[in-house]
């Protein structure tokens, strides 16, 4: 006997959205976002507000997170030269450099290596004085 499947029985295995479509377009948002939108808005406290709010354990970690990364800024040199460089590329991103490489013809790779071996090929004169990789003068 066969067995017929009914045309609902795979139908709760295909996603609900299309594809291209985000599942859950308004779903929880990551921690780094949360620690950006703090950096953000802390840009402009004091240091002594910045300290109370790293050190607050009541605070939500994404708030201490950002608070101690500024704080860190403040540091001497290196280090806080370091965090700056973080904070900064957080919140405004990473600078891109773009690459343009562009192939310009100048006939196949071959006839190239030919035209260069032509080129620097050694003239009948030097040749006879050539000493070859083993050490064996011609």
């Amino acid at each position: 006997m066969t067995r017929v499947m009914h045309p609902n029985s795979l139908k709760n295995l295909q996603p609900a959205w299309k594809p291209g479509e985000a599942g859950n377009p308004a779903g929880r948002r990551t921690f780094g976002a949360y620690v950006r939108e703090w950096l953000n808005s802390m840009a402009d406290w004091t240091e002594e507000k910045l300290e109370a709010t790293a050190s607050d354990t009541a605070a939500p970690v994404n708030k201490r997170v950002a608070a101690f990364r500024l704080l860190a800024t403040l540091q001497p040199e290196r280090e806080g030269l370091k965090a700056t460089e973080f904070v900064v590329n957080y919140t405004d991103g990473k600078p891109t450099q773009r690459h343009e490489i562009r192939q310009v013809d100048r006939g196949s790779v071959q006839e190239r290596i030919d035209a260069l071996r032509a080129r620097f090929a050694p003239d009948d004169q030097s040749d006879q004085n050539r000493i070859d990789p083993n050490g064996t003068k011609h």
